[in-house]
């Protein structure tokens, strides 16, 4: 039992605190890179995400590993430095989305944080934060690199890798 009260009261605070430095975050250099080159009509970057999801009920066994691919369309006006998403989730790879997160986030100097919400293939509700660096490659097409992510559901604690790149 101490097990299933504590993962929340240790997973909400830090949640709480790192969504609070994200202004801080983009303070210097607001919105570079510019991650929406569209100024506001939307770009998609394809990402991966690997990492384990953990039973908050320490009675329902030792929890998962694995892989999700998915698309995330982040929409940025010129020169901002926070943004709104949407993330589409493929859990079985066929290409086809299961699952639908909203974002918001923020990013500056090269670095960019967010966090999302939503519910996943089994109806459960779903709460994700990411901190990843910006960088404009040779081709001008920014890449999302060494991600790291936490987050929960419903039922289980979430920590993964994410990696993203710009289509």
């Amino acid at each position: 039992m101490t097990h299933t009260r504590l993962a929340p009261r240790i997973i909400v605070p830090i949640a709480l605190v790192v969504l609070a430095g994200l202004p801080a975050l983009a303070a210097a250099g607001l919105g570079e890179p510019q991650l929406d080159p569209t100024n506001g009509s939307g770009t998609i970057y394809n990402f991966f995400v690997q990492g384990s999801a953990k039973p908050l009920d320490p009675t329902a066994g030792q929890g998962a590993t694995g892989k999700l691919i998915g698309t995330i369309t982040i929409f940025q006006g010129a020169g901002a430095g926070d943004f709104t998403a949407d993330v589409l989730i493929d859990t079985n790879k066929d290409g086809n989305p299961t699952g639908m997160l909203t974002c918001d986030g923020t990013v500056g100097s090269g670095r960019v944080g967010f966090s999302c919400n939503g519910t996943d293939e089994s109806g459960d509700n779903i709460f994700i934060m990411v901190l990843a660096k910006a960088v404009v490659r040779q081709t001008t097409k920014i890449a999302l690199t060494a991600g790291k992510g936490l987050g929960f559901t419903d039922r289980s604690s979430l920590s993964f890798v994410f990696q993203g790149s710009q289509q």
